[in-house]
């Protein structure tokens, strides 16, 4: 497991970069239970612990539906700011 796991942590480090941490966290759940983690999460762990990292090298991308895509329904506000002025009280 030491070499391994090791090999894996360069792997995803190199391959996700900030966000290594949080696919090893996945990689940790997927070990303890598969179903812990999304579909796409499962057939990636299960090319990456079966040898094939041909998805992670050539790729180097999370599981599409892990990945966060801006909407194209992004709210923008129609008008400008209300200017307030200071009220005079004399």
């Amino acid at each position: 497991m030491g070499e391994t796991t090791i090999d894996l942590t360069a792997l995803i480090k190199d391959s996700f970069g900030t966000n290594a941490t949080y696919v090893e966290g996945l990689l940790e759940r997927y070990r303890t239970d598969p179903n812990l983690v999304d579909e796409s999460w499962q057939v990636f762990f299960k090319d990456l612990l079966t040898g094939d990292n041909a998805a992670v090298t050539e790729s180097n991308e999370a599981p599409a539906s892990s990945v966060a895509k801006p909407s194209s329904q992004t709210a923008v506000p129609s008008t400008k700011p209300a200017v307030v002025s200071p009220i005079n009280t004399e």
